[in-house]
């Protein structure tokens, strides 16, 4: 661990070096190609960040906000004159605000709702009610081995993404600490989805969606639109966004498990692209008529990726011993987490 420490500051060290260079130099470059080849050695750098590491924890960490957000972030920058990932332009961020904006899956609210009070109580009650469920997930590993199989991919399966809702969701923690702003939230309640278009567009990973959405969605929807009309345009883009996070999956899990990609994640995330578009259509043909009961609605969705995700993006991590190996981290982590609490009391 300690040498992963060491890999965290020289990687800091970097990604800080990178991006100021960027705030400072690229982003007096008019924007286009020029601007954009200013920035090509940052982005194949963060590209290889997360194969320094060694940890499970860290390739993850690495692979996600370095490898893949800050760099379709740096191509908004370089072909776009907004800020990464803010409706701010990027003369009015400061360097801290532009670094933490690039590099961490989050975005500045514009205006404070006046809702902030009312809705902060529930926000940390469920990402609570997560940490502790992500705990119990952790304490059962010692009982794995008298689980049914079944048994063992589903609630692993359910360990999985409550990770990714608190390696997402204790950075934008320090964010907000650091900045001294309010966020915009980057999970609403996946597991209240009635929908796959309603988990993957308003409820699951808002920030990531949001970058695929300005990055890839929208500048090739308009594209398409214009010679295959509105209605192809849609869903040719929105399978190509899907298509793009299945690769970037790919590679992520490249970086975790470091054999070959399977097409295994790919084929998940294009099955679901699929699936939405059918679910679009069918609601354009059916209209009212399709608006199951709400219970219905939620049984269906998490029943869909209850079979698929375990199914598809479970079992790599099962046959390369990665799943293990996180998990024995975990447990280690939280030996670290109670220590230091014990030694604070």
């Amino acid at each position: 661990m300690d040498e992963e420490m060491k890999t965290f500051f020289n990687v800091s060290c970097i990604v800080i070096i990178s991006l100021s260079y960027t705030y400072f130099v690229s982003s007096r470059i008019p924007k286009g190609m020029i601007r954009f080849l200013s920035v090509v050695p940052i982005i194949f750098t963060f590209l290889v960040i997360p194969l320094f590491y060694s940890s499970v924890i860290f390739q993850i960490g690495a692979g996600i906000f370095i490898a893949w957000l800050a760099n379709f972030k740096l191509l908004l920058f370089a072909f776009g004159n907004k800020n990464p990932h803010s409706t701010n332009h990027h003369s009015s961020l400061s360097l801290l605000e532009f670094i933490l904006t690039t590099i961490l899956p989050i975005l500045i609210k514009q205006h404070k709702s006046h809702t902030t009070k009312r809705k902060e109580t529930p926000s940390f009650s469920i990402n609570t009610n997560y940490c502790i469920i992500w705990l119990l997930v952790v304490y059962l590993y010692k009982y794995s081995e008298y689980m049914h199989p079944f048994v063992f991919r589903v609630v692993y399966s359910i360990y999985m993404n409550i990770s990714v809702v608190l390696i997402f969701g204790v950075p934008a923690l320090i964010a907000r600490l650091l900045l001294r702003k309010e966020l915009e939230p980057q999970f609403d309640n996946p597991h209240l989805s009635t929908s796959l278009q309603n988990f993957w567009g308003k409820r699951w990973n808002l920030m990531v969606s949001r970058t695929l959405r300005s990055t890839i969605y929208e500048p090739l929807r308009s594209h398409l639109t214009q010679s295959l009309g509105r209605r192809w345009g849609l869903h040719l883009a929105l399978l190509a966004t899907f298509l793009v996070s299945g690769i970037m999956h790919e590679i992520f899990y490249y970086y975790t498990i470091r054999e070959w990609p399977t097409g295994e994640v790919m084929l998940f995330l294009a099955i679901n692209g699929v699936m939405v578009s059918i679910e679009i259509e069918a609601k354009k043909a059916l209209g009212e008529k399709w608006n199951l009961h709400q219970g219905i609605s939620l049984m269906l969705t998490i029943g869909f990726f209850l079979v698929s995700f375990p199914w598809l993006c479970y079992n790599q991590l099962i046959r390369s011993g990665v799943l293990v190996k996180g998990l024995e981290e975990s447990v280690a982590l939280g030996k670290c987490a109670k220590h230091a609490l014990l030694s604070i009391l």
